[in-house]
């Protein structure tokens, strides 16, 4: 049997995101141990309104991971830096072709870090959250949709790149003596302040996924 394909709308999308940033602040710099930082996720987005042919309104919701290991900045020991991100986000979109949409997005949300200097066990660590927001625009690409079954079902490749920049406040980072769980009553530590990390970056968002 022949394939079928159709243009007609395809509301639902779950796609596999990478963000890359460059941050600007020479603290989060050193951190790193690099100018820049990436992350991957994953997003679900839907149609909520279409308004005409051409114009359609979507929000989405992805979570992302960004993990640095070995770093050597602060310490000689082992240094691994994972920051989580959930975001929730409201786009609009142009459709100038069937297969193209420049698009405008605002995004906002919360995130985690969590700073470890030691061995496997961790001896020293630091943990913070914070709101975060963005601004950025870009191109949404779609595939003709593939007719599925008795025709109620079409599936369609989509993808997006966007550029914009990332909003959230610096944190001042202070590690910890993590207790031993084999210890009852742990001796308590001071914090050891290493600085702040500034988290405002330019950024470059890719997404691949299906549409249905």
């Amino acid at each position: 049997s022949r394939l079928d394909f159709s243009w007609e709308p395809l509301p639902l999308a779950i796609s596999l995101d990478t963000r890359t940033t460059w941050p600007q602040d020479d603290g989060a710099r050193k951190l790193l141990g690099r100018s820049w930082s990436r992350s991957a996720g994953v997003s679900v987005s839907y149609d909520v309104l279409r308004l005409g042919d051409k114009l359609t309104a979507s929000v989405d919701l992805g979570w992302s991971l960004a993990s640095r290991i070995n770093l050597s900045s602060f310490s000689p020991d082992e240094e691994k830096l994972r920051t989580h991100l959930l975001s929730l986000g409201l786009s609009l979109r142009y459709h100038v072709l069937r297969w193209l949409a420049p698009y405008a997005r605002v995004a906002g949300g919360m995130g985690w870090d969590k700073l470890t200097v030691g061995g496997d066990t961790g001896q020293w660590q630091d943990s913070t959250s914070f709101a975060h927001g963005s601004l950025g625009g870009g191109l949404f690409l779609r595939s003709p949709g593939l007719l599925l079954g008795l025709r109620s079902l079409g599936v369609a490749l989509m993808g997006s790149i966007e550029g914009g920049y990332f909003l959230a406040p610096a944190s001042s980072l202070a590690l910890s003596a993590s207790s031993d769980p084999e210890i009852e009553n742990p001796i308590p530590s001071a914090a050891v302040p290493i600085g702040s990390m500034g988290r405002s970056a330019p950024y470059l968002r890719i997404t691949l996924g299906l549409a249905f």
